[in-house]
């Protein structure tokens, strides 16, 4: 029997049975402005004002799986003949995703995307955006050809353990890309702070970051690696503490320390 799915400002995603008693409800939580989409399975694909895709079953409304968009998602999905879900929210990000809900690929656009896309017999998707950070309102119309695009590996992080607050330490980390696309490194210092992403640069590249502490501690490096579509690697750690122990590891200088309790003393309360 056919099934009715909406949602409403309430956030609550419906579905009605076609005599107009309720077959299920589920509470998403925030608003649904946008229609659902149905998969070839007949699993319910919404966005949310949460900044989520959610997808349910059919028969019970039971949540499958939930992407986090990061902003407002106000178009529905578009899903090409493999099951591929197509969607935009307004941080400008136009994403694929797996049926599973997993992320294939995505595209930065410009500002906002308030549109579904569209998808032609070629498989071409075609969706509009538009800008709201320059004094003159502009939109454009992309085209986009569908892929298989992979993150890119689990950067490596080099550099020292230990050291002294208020020095400047060097960095480095390196990934490479499986489908040779460039690469834009993200470093959080674990100490509040970050780079931000860096320019990007070719695959396999070694990127060299400094930075300091400012207070004593045990702090975690986290560096993550993201290519052209924005595809983002997972995190990579290196932990360091600052400021380094002063210890002394000269076996001949601490045999002349033992010799001498007084100087021992001393340099041990440095």
């Amino acid at each position: 029997m056919s099934t009715i799915y909406f949602g409403d400002l309430n956030g609550y995603l419906h579905a009605v049975n076609p005599n107009g008693t309720r077959k299920w409800r589920r509470d998403v939580g925030d608003n649904i402005y946008s229609s659902p989409s149905i998969t070839e399975e007949g699993n319910i694909i919404i966005g949310c004002y949460d900044g989520y895709v959610y997808s349910f079953e059919p028969d019970n409304g039971v949540e499958n799986w939930r992407f986090k968009k990061g902003d407002w998602v106000p178009p529905s999905a578009t899903i090409d003949k493999n099951g591929v879900i197509y969607i935009g929210s307004l941080n400008g990000w136009f994403c694929a995703l797996n049926p599973d809900g997993t992320l294939k690929w995505r595209y930065k656009t410009l500002d906002e995307i308030w549109s579904s896309a569209a998808i032609d017999e070629n498989g071409t998707i075609y969706v509009g955006a538009h800008c709201i950070s320059q004094p003159d309102f502009y939109s454009y119309i992309y085209a986009l050809e569908p892929m298989d695009n992979n993150a890119p590996d689990k950067p490596v992080i080099d550099g020292p353990a230990n050291g002294l607050i208020n020095i400047e330490y060097n960095y480095t980390a390196v990934t490479s890309e499986p489908d040779g696309e460039n690469i834009s490194y993200y470093f959080n210092w674990g100490d509040s702070s970050n780079s931000g992403w860096t320019d990007y640069v070719p695959s396999g590249t070694i990127v060299n970051l400094s930075h300091s502490w400012e207070k004593s501690g045990t702090f975690t490096i986290r560096v993550k690696a993201k290519d052209d579509y924005g595809m983002d690697s997972e995190w990579s750690e290196l932990q360091v503490t600052m400021p380094r122990d002063k210890a002394i590891s000269s076996s001949l200088l601490l045999r002349f320390l033992e010799r001498y309790s007084l100087l021992e003393n001393f340099f041990y309360n440095l």
